[in-house]
């Protein structure tokens, strides 16, 4: 994707089905304000607003990936629920998806999002898809310790036992 003046990417759209059509994809912090720096353990939205072309009843799925911009890696993927939608037509909507702390390594990320009439997890049948915005929005994120290099932390934790000779834990 090509930057615009404002230093934004330019929103590449795949083709699809068409009806509904993705207009705009904005990043929020945790109150609501737009922008495309996140610190590490902090929640973001993901805000896509989108436009019915047609009144109609439309089965809508939102999903979205995100990928490493350096290499293409995909790091993570979310898939909403199918929910229809009666829409007259002109009629905007949005699809927020609400990130928890964010997990993903110091890096700048990039995501795609869709919006699906049908979607097969299993991808047994076809998917079918309204539109699809890639690779169009980035975003990085820092303030993660630097010794983290991985695109994503795990929650775990580690454990130390001192194992003493003579001391069996049989009874």
């Amino acid at each position: 994707a090509q930057p615009t003046g404002d230093g934004r990417l330019k929103l590449v759209h795949w083709p699809g089905l068409g009806g509904l059509l993705i207009e705009n994809v904005r990043l929020l912090d945790e109150d609501g304000v737009e922008q495309t720096l996140f610190a590490h353990g902090r929640r973001m939205t993901v805000e896509v607003q989108f436009r019915a072309h047609q009144a109609g009843a439309y089965p809508a799925l939102p999903a979205l990936t995100v990928y490493r911009r350096s290499d293409g890696v995909c790091c993570t993927q979310f898939v909403g629920k199918s929910e229809v939608l009666n829409m007259a037509a002109g009629e905007m909507a949005r699809a927020c998806l609400h990130l928890g702390p964010l997990e993903l390594g110091n890096d700048t990320y990039v995501l795609a999002t869709s919006l699906f009439r049908k979607l097969d997890p299993m991808q047994i049948e076809q998917a079918e898809r309204y539109d699809t915005i890639d690779r169009s929005v980035q975003f990085k994120v820092f303030g993660r310790e630097p010794y983290r290099r991985g695109v994503f932390q795990h929650p775990g934790e580690w454990v130390l036992v001192r194992e003493v000779p003579g001391l069996s834990k049989s009874a």
